[in-house]
């Protein structure tokens, strides 16, 4: 498929150099915290000096309690005033730092828009089959229909000689290659539709086998589990492998089956092999 579109590309001319807007703002920043730092300086100095002046006031006054109060909110406001003096420089000293690692000029590139036409093209391959099973623990056959579609897509544009813009040919797998993915794909689509049989199947006759037990008829329940596990690795479960160890009268072996692969499994029952997982469409997409 493929279909034609105006498409604005970016082309850089060159570069420039401008001031950086974060090193400007820093830099007023720090020029009002210089000024809130020398105001705060000022009323902690004045404050300073009028307690002082009201503790002598109060030493001569022979401990007057009207002069020991005022002395006592001076002390107060004098160490409100330093606390704001130490915020204000702490701020100050944060910003100096922030200039120091903040570059005053910024390298910015000089670009144009320019439009081409372009071709937007994608390539699908589909493959389709249908599988007929048929086996003795299946009660009829099966047909199961599959469908496995893998496609890509990329556009292209040609040169622009007068603006210096370079051709941008296609870039896509062929056909052969794109087929072959979508076989693959199948095959991995008949795989997972082979398991869910095998899962539906087992697990019938782990709850057969349940039956069977609570009838009694303990040989026929231990055969159905066999079948069950012999279809499917995951099955039993782990309360189905409580019947066993009760139908047997011995523990499930933690080492039988413990084979290490895929899923990282340690309960002792064999880990589906990798090769049978069904493989992920492969997709190309377009470039930019």
């Amino acid at each position: 498929r493929e279909r034609h579109r105006r498409l604005t590309l970016e082309r850089v001319l060159g570069t420039k150099t401008e001031a950086n807007p974060e090193y400007v703002e820093a830099r007023q920043d720090a020029e009002q915290l210089k000024e809130h730092v020398r105001h705060a300086a000022d009323l902690v100095e004045e404050q300073a000096r009028r307690g002082e002046a009201l503790r002598r006031a109060y030493l001569q006054s022979g401990g007057h309690p009207t002069i020991a109060r005022e002395l006592q909110m001076a002390y107060e406001t004098l160490d409100l005033y330093r606390e704001r003096y130490e915020n204000a420089l702490r701020s100050y000293r944060r910003v100096l730092e922030k200039l120091q690692h903040t570059p005053q000029l910024l390298r910015q590139k000089v670009t144009e828009e320019v439009e081409v036409e372009a071709r937007d093209v994608r390539r699908v391959a589909v493959a389709t089959a249908r599988v007929r099973l048929s086996a003795p623990w299946l009660e009829a056959p099966r047909s199961l229909p599959l469908r496995y579609e893998v496609s890509a897509q990329d556009y292209a544009y040609d040169a622009l000689p007068a603006r210096e813009v370079p051709e941008d040919p296609l870039v896509l797998p062929d056909e052969e290659t794109l087929g072959r993915r979508a076989i693959e794909g199948l095959a991995g689509r008949l795989g997972e539709a082979l398991r869910e049989v095998l899962r539906i199947r087992a697990q019938r006759w782990v709850e057969e086998a349940r039956t069977l037990r609570a009838s009694g008829r303990r040989t026929e329940a231990l055969e159905a589990l066999v079948r069950a596990l012999f279809l499917d690795p995951a099955q039993p479960p782990a309360d189905a492998r409580a019947d066993v160890e009760a139908l047997l009268g011995v523990p499930w072996p933690e080492e039988a089956g413990g084979v290490s692969g895929s899923g990282d499994r340690s309960d002792g029952v064999p880990a589906r092999s990798p090769r049978s997982e069904t493989p992920a469409p492969t997709r190309s997409s377009a470039r930019r």
